[in-house]
């Protein structure tokens, strides 16, 4: 057997302020200068309602998959709608994926969890000097640059041997849902717990549905002041689904604000110490980078099938790919028309597959001139091409720029997932789609040197993919 070559991601980003502490001082009505940016596109299109605005393609995954086992009719199939999501949109939203959502939630609530913890657990957790992976922001190069309203956690998640030690084997107590213990629930209702996101109002259902005396009893159900007899049989008659949607709704820092009273301090030990280590916390985690990247690598599968590619171009990208995740919080923003959540950019990766966590919109793409809102469809993943697909399909398939804003009411969460070529690998169009006809549009580059140059960059439009685009035949960019 070959040794492992250790290739890194390299990059570097300068520690900035946490976005989410600063939201968080009830005197703050303007925004500080840095953040301030007077000369970006409005948020919203002048005299173009949101209706009149084009919607991006919806992909069924179900039906797409036939097309891995058999020879089925392109045209009006759903891999020509595949094709020409990724041609002419870049993006698209997948539905009936089979990720299930018991995987999904449990994701959801780590990732709402994480961003609630008290600023010195989640400050174990930022980025070190020379580091990307972490909490903070990433693409920050000078100290005078204008900053994002956000905060993200960065990590990649797969390969296990690229994993940062001090990251993933030390999860946050958020991916633990420390709080599915406190009454001694079985296992059964921590998974409701885990469906709902939040402990207080599940703690106050299970004394109805376990039927404990004693638990009610140690809950002290009837002296809750933020909830009142009507909210309480109101409660007691939803469903879990019913008030996952609504704290969803109601943003879940504030939960956490009415809620903080009710932590463990109360004298009320955690019991079930098996639902609450960090193995849980891990295999939270594991689950959905696994199921994602298996989205991924069939996406690429299909890809060249709708190209007509050779399999094997494709295969350095597919099977020996790495993984990464970024986590994002967006707070509310008292200003939000002088700021921008995440920058105007492509991925500068093969795929990106994003998980909604709240129902906030924020997500915008560019299409003919305008920046189009997505509308996130329920249990869907927004999929969208990133640069390096595009470096493959030599042009065929093209990233596009997209950005997130803010808004003054409510936080909103996503978590972007990354799948890319293996870091010791080289970059450029596929073979099999280059002739005479169709000559190059790119260079061949090393897979590390490529995201070395990316990440030493302000993050800003398309400006990165266009450095390595060979501009004629006779003179090629350079990096």
């Amino acid at each position: 057997m070959e040794p492992r070559v250790e290739t890194k991601l390299e990059g570097n980003s300068l520690s900035v302020p946490s976005v989410q502490e600063l939201a968080k001082d009830p005197s703050l009505s303007t925004v500080p200068p840095r953040y301030i940016r007077h000369h970006q596109d409005p948020p919203i299109i002048p005299f173009i309602t949101s209706s009149s605005l084009p919607q991006v393609p919806v992909i069924d995954m179900k039906k797409l998959l036939i097309h891995l086992d058999h020879q089925e009719e392109f045209m009006g199939s759903e891999l020509e709608k595949f094709h020409f999501a990724c041609k002419d949109w870049g993006f698209f939203q997948l539905i009936n994926h089979g990720v299930s959502s018991s995987v999904m939630d449990r994701m959801k609530a780590g990732v709402e969890g994480f961003f609630n913890l008290d600023v010195e657990e989640k400050n174990k957790f930022k980025q070190k000097a020379g580091e990307m992976e972490g909490l903070g922001q990433a693409f920050v190069v000078s100290e005078e640059q204008k900053l994002d309203w956000a905060d993200m956690f960065y990590i990649i998640s797969l390969p296990t041997h690229l994993r940062n030690p001090h990251l993933f084997p030390n999860l946050p107590v958020a991916f633990r849902l420390w709080a599915t213990g406190i009454a001694g629930f079985e296992s059964a209702f921590a998974d409701k717990e885990l469906a709902v996101a939040f402990w207080v109002r599940v703690r106050r259902r299970a004394a109805q549905t376990t039927g404990s005396p004693s638990l009610a009893e140690q809950l002290e159900i009837g002296v809750i002041p933020s909830y009142k007899q009507a909210r309480r049989d109101q409660l007691l008659s939803s469903t879990v689904e019913e008030e996952a949607s609504s704290n969803r709704k109601r943003g879940s820092s504030q939960l956490v604000r009415e809620c903080k009273h009710l932590a463990p301090s109360r004298g009320k030990k955690p019991q079930r110490k098996k639902i609450i280590n960090k193995q849980i916390a891990r295999d939270s985690l594991e689950a959905y980078s696994v199921e994602v990247k298996n989205i991924a690598q069939k996406l690429l599968h299909l890809t060249t099938k709708a190209l007509k590619m050779n399999p094997n171009d494709m295969r350095e990208l597919i099977e020996e790919g790495f993984q990464s995740m970024r986590m994002n919080y967006y707070p509310p923003c008292p200003q939000p028309n002088l700021v921008i959540g995440l920058n105007n950019h492509s991925d500068a990766v093969g795929l990106t597959i994003l998980l909604q966590i709240n129902d906030k919109e924020g997500l915008q793409i560019r299409k003919d001139g305008m920046w189009v809102p997505i509308k996130p469809l329920p249990n869907a993943f927004i999929v969208n091409i990133g640069d390096i697909l595009e470096i493959v399909t030599n042009g065929i398939y093209r990233s596009i720029e997209h950005r997130a804003i803010v808004n003054a009411d409510k936080e909103r969460l996503s978590v972007a997932t990354f799948y890319s070529p293996k870091l010791d690998g080289e970059l450029g169009p596929a073979p099999s789609l280059i002739s005479k006809e169709t000559p190059a549009l790119f260079m061949r580059i090393g897979v590390a040197d490529y995201y070395k140059g990316f990440f030493s960059r302000q993050l800003h439009g398309k400006s990165y993919v266009d450095v390595i685009r060979i501009h004629n035949s006779d003179e090629e960019a350079k990096i």
